[in-house]
C-alpha cells in the first residue's frame, strides 16, 4: 500500500476504529469450541483491534515454542 492510500484509509476511519487500533485482545477471547468465532469477535472487538496476542498458546496447551519442554 502506498503512503497516499494509507492516509486516505485512515481519513475514512471513524474515531472509535482509530482508537480500537491501540488495543490488544488475547486470541482466546475470540475462540469458541477451539475455533475462531465471528460472533465473539463482534462482541469483544466491535470496532476492530490493533493486535491479537497469545496466538501460539491456549488454555490447554503451552506455548508452541516450548514444545521441547513437554
Amino acid at each position: 500500500m502506498t503512503q497516499p492510500s494509507i492516509a486516505r484509509l485512515v481519513e475514512q476511519m471513524e474515531l472509535r476504529a482509530k482508537v480500537a487500533q491501540l488495543g490488544t485482545v488475547r486470541v482466546g477471547d475470540l475462540l469458541e469450541d477451539r475455533g475462531f468465532s465471528r460472533e465473539r469477535a463482534r462482541e469483544v472487538i466491535p470496532h476492530g483491534v490493533g493486535r491479537v496476542t497469545r496466538i501460539g498458546r491456549s488454555p490447554t496447551r503451552p506455548y508452541a515454542s516450548d514444545h521441547h519442554n513437554l
